[in-house]
């Protein structure tokens, strides 16, 4: 496989995503916060899909989301149990003690408006100095270790590029080089035949 010509996204294992999921504390704008990261890393939804949310395009009962892309393309996206958990107790807890006349959108603020870019990318930007995320982690951040997580999965190539809207299967094989490279990075880590090579370099 050639080497990729643009730099691969940044993307979070595991293990950081469950750090940055479980450093939220128990507060209502804290788990508001924690809910826009469970469902941007759950659906893969664009940071603006995710800020345009109606209610009409969540189908809870079977965990699904209706989403009008690019292009006007729609596509339909599983949404994890946890992420819809999160979703039900921000939705039934949180936003009617912050909704305001005139907020038709799914995700509001504390002051009654619509949840913006600028706030997630801040927002984001704030906990990766927390947790000491190098280079800052962003919307697409999550939208991409989606689809790597897919991947290494098992996950058909097509379904994360319906998953992920992308009108070119050229744009969703990016993580196919994420993969590779995690891939080479174990073998270097891990296997026998890397550490004897390393023993005979040493000799």
């Amino acid at each position: 496989m050639s080497r990729a010509k643009n730099p691969l996204p940044k993307t979070l294992t595991r293990t950081d995503i469950n750090r940055l999921l479980q450093s939220f504390p128990s507060t209502p704008l804290a788990e508001y916060q924690k809910t826009i990261c469970e469902v941007l890393f759950a659906t893969g939804l664009r940071v603006s899909e995710l800020c345009q949310l109606q209610f009409q395009q969540v189908y809870t009962e079977e965990g699904i989301l209706r989403i009008i892309g690019k292009g006007d393309k729609e596509r339909i996206i599983p949404i994890g149990k946890s992420a819809l958990q999160a979703y039900k107790n921000y939705v039934e807890h949180i936003r009617p003690h912050w909704l305001k006349k005139g907020s038709s959108a799914v995700f509001i603020g504390p002051n009654g408006k619509q949840l913006s870019r600028q706030y997630v990318w801040a927002m984001l930007k704030y906990k990766s100095k927390e947790l000491g995320f190098e280079p800052n982690i962003s919307p697409h951040t999550l939208r991409h270790s989606f689809a790597s997580a897919l991947l290494e999965g098992g996950a058909d190539l097509r379904i994360i590029q319906e998953l992920l809207g992308h009108s070119d299967i050229s744009t969703t094989q990016i993580y196919t080089h994420i993969e590779t490279s995690r891939l080479h990075k174990n073998y270097d880590e891990f296997h026998p035949g890397r550490l004897l090579d390393k023993e005979n370099e040493d000799e």
